[in-house]
């Protein structure tokens, strides 16, 4: 993580606040872009997903319409937004940060952004009052606001009960304070609104937060169309100016933009799609200009770069990339989870003993050769690490996952046995039915799973979410984040990520990742944690998953995003062929 001096901090932010331009001078008038995404918007609040798997697509509609404090560079790396503010540590032990914006940071409806804006993230993504907030797992849950802030304030300050890796980032701008203080509440006033949120969250008033919360994550829902235009209102280079479903919504520049990188495109057309097939086939025909996408409905990534490589009018240019995240096959620790020590009457050992055991029986080399046949597939060996990180092959090295490098049946079936559990063992296997992949993984993970003892039964049929949130299974298949890449979030190996994880052991690894000072630190702490899962039989890592983004030739000029995964990414770099 990047470390400036205090007052180079403060040099700089004054500078940008002299330097800071707005917008409308680089739009080119009549452009438009359309993109497509897999899959539904469900709310124009870019911090609620709505479903499983929506998270994807509200970071794309983040992209376009929330400031950030930190954006993410050419090379995946964080780099600081000085035109919107600055994050800076006052203090290391505790850890204590302040966040401030720039005094000409406004909401698109020219309302100023301050404290009870800032206070309203924190408040959701701290988990407060079922928020919902994507954020709810992430470092904020372990801070609280010092000090009384008022409307105008341009700063606040949290202080962090614990080391936390992901502070930079935890503050975010999805939607204004007084636009969710106004609902249910529409004849306030700006000022009235944002003191309803003040009072709220600084005074403890339990029954307002509980009616703010609800209107930030269900005020902004798309299912039937929103005509109220106050809810439009952006921090980004973009705001919503129609929305007609969950299906499409209509962005427009924000001319007065200048909390970051000016847009050049007017227009920008969002177009969600069931499958990435469809999505293809609109590219094809012309309907839309770029679309990202993994595996999804009855094609692989292979079917669907063949399906590309036959467009020729307008050409489409396809960047395949390793992505964020791996192909995994984790354990349920939650009280309902079979492996895990609770459900086991509270033997830790005997727990441990069946996930290792089942982790014996994961066929990890099939699972990768029969997938390399559709395309090509990087094997994962790590559950922390990229396997493009310089850090890599030490991790994998000496995290012990060579000891399950092959599929061992007997071996699986002796563990099984020793802990003296009634065979068979019922086992509840969650996955997503419409991935190719992972029905593929399923065909080959149950074949020999009854001869350790094992009787697996696939749950999660066509509402996955609802299986993981209410933890009716005991092993996941699924992608998962790669935690040792920026901006990812540690916290989903911690007991509030859904498969409820918890280990002493590793939230104190997290704690010293967060206390690194420098990259070796930093590496060291992951390499740690990496070890430390595999000891706890976490999971297993299978593969890193690919992701794919397509755009035409209508673009003169498009960078796709460094792990392929967004296309909204690089706005700012869009550039039309002329006469388009």
């Amino acid at each position: 993580m990047k470390r400036l001096f205090s007052a180079l901090l403060v040099v700089l932010f004054a500078a940008s606040m002299l330097t800071a331009c707005t917008s409308g001078a680089r739009v080119i008038p009549g452009s438009v872009v359309n993109l497509g995404q897999i899959g539904e918007i469900s709310s124009i609040n870019s911090d609620i997903a709505g479903s499983l798997g929506g998270e994807r697509n509200a970071m794309e509609l983040a992209n376009l319409t929330s400031a950030k404090f930190y954006e993410v560079d050419q090379a995946g790396r964080l780099q600081q937004n000085l035109d919107l503010g600055v994050v800076e540590v006052l203090s290391k032990s505790p850890l204590t940060v302040k966040y401030s914006v720039v005094e000409s940071a406004k909401w698109s409806d020219g309302t100023p952004i301050d404290a009870a804006d800032m206070l309203l993230s924190w408040a959701a993504g701290a988990g407060k009052e079922n928020f919902y907030s994507m954020r709810s797992g992430s470092g904020l849950m372990f801070a609280e606001p010092l000090g009384e802030s008022k409307i105008g304030d341009r700063s606040i300050t949290l202080r962090y009960s614990q080391p936390v890796a992901d502070y930079e980032t935890a503050i975010t701008f999805p939607v204004a304070a007084h636009t969710v203080g106004r609902i249910g509440a529409a004849n306030f006033s700006v000022d009235e609104a944002k003191q309803r949120i003040l009072d709220a969250i600084q005074k403890g008033d339990a029954t307002l937060l509980t009616v703010l919360a609800k209107a930030y994550r269900s005020g902004f829902n798309t299912w039937q169309g929103i005509t109220n235009e106050k809810l439009f209102v952006s921090s980004g280079p973009y705001r919503v100016t129609k929305c007609e479903g969950v299906l499409a919504l209509q962005l427009r520049a924000n001319p007065e933009f200048n909390l970051g990188a000016a847009p050049v495109i007017e227009t920008v057309n969002l177009s969600y799609f069931t499958d990435a097939t469809t999505a293809v086939a609109a590219l094809a025909e012309g309907s839309i200009d770029a679309t990202t996408t993994q595996d999804s409905g009855l094609v692989t990534l292979s079917d669907l770069i063949n399906l590309t490589s036959a467009i020729t009018d307008p050409k489409a240019n396809v960047s395949v990339r390793a992505s964020s995240s791996a192909e995994q096959v984790i354990f349920n620790f939650r009280e309902d989870g079979r492996f895990s020590g609770t459900y086991q009457g509270g033997d830790e050992a005997k727990a441990l003993k069946l996930r290792q055991a089942f982790m014996n029986i994961i066929p990890r080399a099939r699972i990768v050769a029969g997938l390399s046949d559709a395309y090509k597939v990087e094997i994962a060996d790590s559950l922390v690490f990229q396997s493009g990180s310089p850090y890599y092959e030490s991790s994998v090295r000496d995290n012990g996952l060579s000891e399950y490098l092959f599929q061992d049946v007997e071996k699986a079936s002796e563990m099984v046995a020793e802990t003296g559990i009634e065979l068979p063992m019922k086992v509840r296997v969650a996955f997503d039915i419409n991935s190719p992949r992972a029905q593929a993984e399923w065909i080959l993970l149950r074949e020999r799973a009854a001869s350790a003892g094992f009787k697996l039964r696939s749950v999660g049929g066509d509402d996955l979410g609802e299986t993981l949130r209410t933890g009716q299974f005991d092993v996941f298949i699924g992608a998962q984040p790669l935690i040792s890449l920026e901006g990812q979030n540690v916290f989903a190996l911690a007991a509030s990520s859904f498969v409820g994880f918890e280990s002493p052991k590793v939230d104190a690894l997290l704690a010293d990742l967060a206390k690194a000072e420098d990259e070796r630190g930093r590496a060291s702490a992951l390499k740690t944690i990496d070890s430390e899962l595999v000891a706890e039989a976490y999971g297993m890592p299978l593969y890193e998953v690919a992701a794919l983004v397509v755009y035409s030739d209508r673009f003169a000029s498009y960078t796709p995003s460094p792990r392929s995964e967004s296309v909204t990414w690089g706005y700012q770099n869009w550039k039309l062929q002329p006469n388009n």
